[in-house]
């Protein structure tokens, strides 16, 4: 059974104009506005804000095999109090000593995210370890976070790196031809309602 739909709109149709407000007119269906959706109304496990947050070009970072320095930070002001953050992060660059390591982590403050347990004067919450082998300069990983308790208001995370040797960020070690591609080394955070 076929529909006939007459009105006013059915002559924007024709001319090749045609609106949502031309079609509901034409069919008949009355118009209303809808309330915007607040994160109250969302439920428990909805995906409220995702952010990103990075670097592009490069970064050297010297030698420090017992001090953290910063690569990049990221940050989000919470929607939901009692909500969770997921983060994953991105990491590639090179070093310049053969049998040297590298280690991503990524701090909320003082507090190290990731997982695992201190051991052998490491600490926990270690996102990625990365070495230097003898024919691979290039090194590159991602990891992931959850934060199930980050504080309310806006929270940063700092991507932060410890070293042997050189670690340089954003760059492999060949650099100069079309095909050395330089990656954006970023961090994106997820912010799930509780």
């Amino acid at each position: 059974m076929a529909t006939t739909i007459t009105g006013s709109g059915v002559d924007n149709i024709i001319d090749g104009t045609i609106t949502n407000a031309d079609i509901n007119a034409s069919a008949g269906i009355a118009q209303s506005k809808t309330a915007l959706l607040t994160s109250g109304d969302m439920p428990s496990g909805s995906v409220l804000q995702v952010v990103e947050a990075g670097m592009n070009g490069t970064a050297t970072h010297a030698a420090g095999s017992t001090t953290y320095s910063t690569l990049f930070s990221g940050s989000l002001t919470n929607v939901q109090a009692s909500s969770v953050v997921i983060g994953w992060v991105n990491i590639q660059g090179s070093m310049t000593g053969t049998g040297s390591d590298v280690a991503i982590a990524c701090f909320q403050g003082s507090r190290v995210m990731g997982g695992g347990t201190a051991a052998d004067s490491c600490d926990s919450g270690l996102m990625m370890n990365l070495r230097r082998g003898s024919g691979l300069v290039n090194v590159r990983g991602s990891g992931m976070f959850i934060d199930s308790s980050p504080p309310t208001g806006t929270v940063q995370y700092d991507v932060k790196v410890i070293n042997e040797t050189t670690f340089t960020v954003g760059r492999g070690q060949q650099t100069g031809a079309k095909r050395h591609l330089r990656p954006r080394n970023n961090i994106i955070l997820m912010e799930i309602g509780a």
